[in-house]
């Protein structure tokens, strides 16, 4: 669509006013609701007030203000924009969620704890405020259906890292130091622009994430309690393009360490791909239609344990915006999911999670709960590779 010439001023002075890290997201996902905000309109050209409705509509609610502020000094009438549409999206609603989740955990075979979750939730809502959210089920069975409920927020502080808030709070074990040590280093030498916490639903929160302005591999040899695995395998992540890592994933249940790269045009990934970097390491080749689920993801996510020198799994995820795009044939999980009214949520948008390890394959199905996750890491691929 073509763009006002007085709309275009107005959406590059607001974006030079967003701190560095965040341009190149905050840059695509603006642009991309000013103009659906003008085509819904029937317009044929975009406006300064399709800009406006494209900022409050995208950036994160913690930031708003400095926005709304940025722009009032723009000369920008932003009054219109003050009521809960645009300013303050509201906070998820504890007891409808776990409502969702105990039937969920019937129609799934998975346990939920319904005491240990309720305190959980209602703690996690508290700390972030207004988390987009992800319920998570998989194809992978220990006692029971695993079925978690994970929550992220960009762009706002908090006295406390979620790190060491979980680890006060209810998470599900005790960590090793050098995980610990970790986070600290993490929280020091990198820009966070975001967090993220999963609750284990039959053991509580087991999962602490952290949002980065990408940064490059290069970078990581640099933290002194890093696993030694990570260092090891750098060199076939760099050979394989995948040079810039966009989030950090703490596994308080499992004491593993995930690092994930954003894929900036997953549709223009070969079908064979990540063939040679699962060869790399030491995984066995995939079927070519596992290849092709692959090589469409828009995130993939390396394991690694301070136990073990390999990498232990190296998922691929996929988002879909249409559940006509699943792929159902997969595993009989998925298709039950997407046709899970209570699990679709009134929504159409979900991710699958292909995860290889040197045991077995397996498959995540995560559903977008609100119907705004998916948006949020198309909009952190701009800072993929």
């Amino acid at each position: 669509m073509k763009w006002e010439a007085r709309a275009r001023r107005l959406y590059q002075n607001i974006v030079r006013s967003i701190p560095l890290p965040m341009q190149l997201v905050a840059a695509r996902a603006i642009s991309r609701a000013a103009e659906k905000s003008g085509m819904g309109k029937g317009k044929s050209e975009i406006s300064s007030t399709d800009i406006v409705e494209g900022i409050f509509k995208t950036v994160p609610t913690a930031y708003r203000h400095r926005i709304a502020s940025s722009l009032s000094s723009m000369g920008v009438d932003i009054s219109g924009y003050n009521d809960s549409v645009y300013v303050q999206k509201q906070k998820s609603d504890p007891e409808a969620l776990m409502n969702t989740l105990v039937r969920l955990g019937r129609d799934l075979d998975a346990t939920v704890n319904r005491n240990s979750t309720v305190r959980a939730l209602g703690a996690v809502i508290d700390f972030f405020g207004s988390p987009v959210i992800s319920i998570q089920t998989t194809t992978n069975l220990n006692s029971s259906r695993f079925l978690s409920v994970n929550f992220l927020e960009l762009m706002r502080d908090h006295s406390d890292d979620p790190f060491s808030w979980a680890l006060k709070a209810c998470a599900v074990a005790p960590v090793e130091q050098a995980m610990v040590s970790l986070n600290d280093e993490v929280r020091q030498a990198f820009e966070l622009l975001g967090y993220g916490i999963g609750l284990d639903t039959a053991a509580g929160i087991f999962k602490v994430w952290y949002i980065l302005s990408p940064e490059p591999i290069a970078s990581f040899p640099g933290l002194s309690h890093l696993p030694l695995a990570v260092k090891k395998n750098l060199r076939y992540l760099r050979k394989a393009g995948l040079s810039r890592i966009s989030l950090i994933g703490f596994d308080l249940k499992n004491g593993t360490l995930d690092l994930y790269v954003m894929i900036r045009e997953p549709a223009c990934v070969a079908p064979d791909k990540y063939d040679d970097l699962l060869n790399d390491l030491a995984f066995e080749t995939v079927s070519p239609r596992l290849s092709t689920q692959c090589a469409g993801a828009g995130m993939v996510r390396f394991t690694f344990s301070w136990r073990s020198d390999a990498v232990l799994h190296v998922g691929f995820t996929r988002f879909h915006q249409n559940r006509d795009t699943m792929p159902t044939q997969l595993h009989p999980l998925i298709k039950q999911c997407v046709e899970n009214p209570v699990f679709l949520n009134g929504q159409n948008t979900f991710l699958v999670d292909t995860v290889i390890s040197k045991e077995d394959i397996y498959f995540g199905i995560g559903n977008d709960y609100e119907g705004s996750l998916i948006d949020e890491f198309k909009n952190a691929s701009a800072g993929g590779v």
